[in-house]
């Protein structure tokens, strides 16, 4: 056998693999020799059909599997003894390897086409400024957070009578010009809040309404809001975007909460484990939790923001011809070329985010160990609910959750791969600038989503 490499580009290679017949005769051999032994034909009795025959039989086909084992192993094999770094993974040439004769021939040439990854360092993050968005705690946000678990944790009652603040459960259905049900039209049982309603004179339309009485209005008119319309219509936003006319409102019930008193009671309910005596010392725990989560959105959407200024200071080139073969090679029942075409740019900009983060995480040695990803798990069981070190029968429940979560390869990965992210922006904010901006949550939003 014989292996070469041969560099086709700046960022692309062609491996040649050539085998001789002592490659593969005696895999092939032993293949055909446990097919003599289950053959059955008429004439002879099973396992004492002629090897000649067997091999007339079934010699290409398996001289054909042999060889592609071989070669597989082969192209891998090589690949790592050399250290070669690839992106995805490597393509069969069939212009250069041609029509392969297995009938016939015994010397076999198979090519396949490489994409290399550029080289590139990390000098002159020191240099670079990113912008951190903080995200700041105000008043309203605490309030509002507060109020929110008053009404979850306050007194359910269901009166004769709508009033301001209820919740309606009822059915929405699309009417016709003339005032008639659409047929096969939208129809959804859903909840609505009276403070969904935008428009004062529906809103007082509502208000008074007992069960299973009905009003007509203009819902896009009165919610003005798609995203609120895709939730009570239960369809998407594009079909939300579109909606008009009337719809028929029919009252199923009248939900009205009772908030619960700002009390020791309310405090242990909402921080099991905290010393809370007053509102002061809630509304303070609540700007503290409210701080750590923003501080996670913070961080995140500040990697982001680094990668993408890193990625625009280091200029990485790749071997774009070859990622799209490979693309199309690899998604062709999910994407054509013109697509691939029009989305390339979103998957270049993928490939160099993680040729990044393994630079990082080969220079600056961060690993995620098992051991991490468990004491994560077990972290944000231990913070939903608290356990007694000195219970052990409640430390065994918690020990079977957390290894239930570890068993299910897509969330232990999503957890993974969280983990490896804070510790990426943990390195990257101490290698660049930070040039820190306070905004409020909403400001913060507009900045994310324009981002995107």
């Amino acid at each position: 056998m014989n292996i070469t490499k041969e560099n086709t580009g700046e960022l692309t290679a062609v491996i040649k693999i050539q085998l001789e017949k002592s490659d593969y005769a005696d895999q092939v051999k032993q293949v055909l020799n446990k097919y003599q032994k289950q053959a059955q034909m008429p004439g002879f009795r099973k396992g004492k059909v002629p090897f000649g025959v067997v091999k007339k039989m079934y010699g290409a086909g398996a001289t054909v599997e042999e060889v592609n084992k071989i070669v597989s192993e082969n192209l891998q094999k090589y690949i790592q003894e050399n250290k070669i770094e690839t992106l995805g993974q490597p393509i069969p040439n069939i212009e250069k390897t041609g029509q392969i004769d297995f009938d016939n021939g015994e010397t076999f040439e198979f090519y396949f086409d490489l994409g290399l990854v550029p080289e590139f360092n990390l000098d002159g993050l020191n240099d670079l400024k990113v912008e951190y968005t903080k995200i700041v705690v105000d008043d309203e946000t605490v309030t509002k957070f507060i109020e929110d678990a008053q009404s979850r944790l306050g007194e359910t009652s269901h009166p004769e009578v709508i009033e301001e603040g209820d919740l309606i459960p009822c059915e929405l259905i699309q009417l016709d010009e003339e005032g008639n049900e659409v047929e096969g039209g939208i129809r959804n049982e859903t909840s609505l809040d009276l403070e969904q309603i935008q428009l004062k004179t529906i809103k007082k339309q509502i208000i008074g309404l007992k069960k299973d009485e009905e009003t007509v209005f203009d819902l896009m008119r009165a919610v003005k809001k798609v995203s609120e319309i895709t939730k009570l219509l239960n369809i998407d936003k594009d079909a939300a975007g579109k909606i008009s006319g009337n719809y028929k409102l029919v009252v199923k019930d009248i939900v009205r909460v009772k908030r619960a008193e700002l009390n020791d009671d309310f405090f242990k309910k909402v921080y099991p484990t905290a010393e809370i005596k007053t509102e002061d010392e809630l509304r303070e725990k609540v700007r503290e939790d409210a701080q750590q989560a923003y501080s996670s959105e913070s961080d995140r959407f500040f990697t982001i923001s680094a990668m993408k200024a890193i990625d625009e200071k280091l200029n990485i080139s790749l071997p774009d011809e070859f990622l799209k073969n490979w693309i199309l090679s690899t998604n062709q029942e999910n994407i054509t070329p013109d697509q691939l075409e029009n989305q390339y740019s979103n998957y270049a900009d993928s490939f160099r985010k993680q040729l990044i983060e393994a630079k990082l995480m080969k220079e600056f040695d961060i690993q995620v160990t098992p051991d991490e990803v468990k004491a994560y798990i077990r972290d944000f069981f231990t913070k939903q609910f608290p356990v007694d070190e000195a219970d052990e029968e409640a430390n065994a429940r918690m020990d079977t959750m957390v290894n239930s979560i570890l068993q299910n390869q897509e969330e232990s990965s999503k957890i993974f791969n969280q983990i490896l992210e804070e510790k990426v922006s943990k390195v990257v904010k101490e290698k660049v600038q930070i040039e820190e901006k306070e905004v409020s949550y909403e400001e913060f939003i507009k900045l994310a989503t324009n981002a995107n």
